[in-house]
């Protein structure tokens, strides 16, 4: 569907969602596709893994330090039956 950067996210890509918190305290317009977070990108590193992903989306269900990660992005770090990973290091690179 269409992301909150006004992306079409297909879950192919290294794609996440900043929560919603995080993402409506760098809002500086009413426009969420204007949001700082948009088209950023991020490393998320667990267990040893890292990869780069680009932030597309607003995490309505997500907690203040959650992201929602793509299922691509997801594979890359671990098997989608994991369901939920805890102790992600994330940080914006750019």
């Amino acid at each position: 569907g269409i992301g909150s950067c006004g992306d079409t996210r297909l879950g192919a890509e290294l794609e996440d969602a900043v929560s919603h918190s995080k993402y409506d305290a760098k809002a500086k317009s009413q426009n969420p596709n204007e949001n700082p977070f948009c088209g950023k990108k991020g490393k998320v590193t667990y267990e040893g893994k890292s990869i780069e992903v680009k932030e597309v989306d607003r995490c309505p269900g997500c907690s203040e330090n959650d992201l929602d990660h793509s299922p691509s992005a997801f594979k890359k770090l671990a098997p989608l039956g994991k369901g939920r990973m805890k102790q992600v290091k994330w940080k914006m690179i750019d």
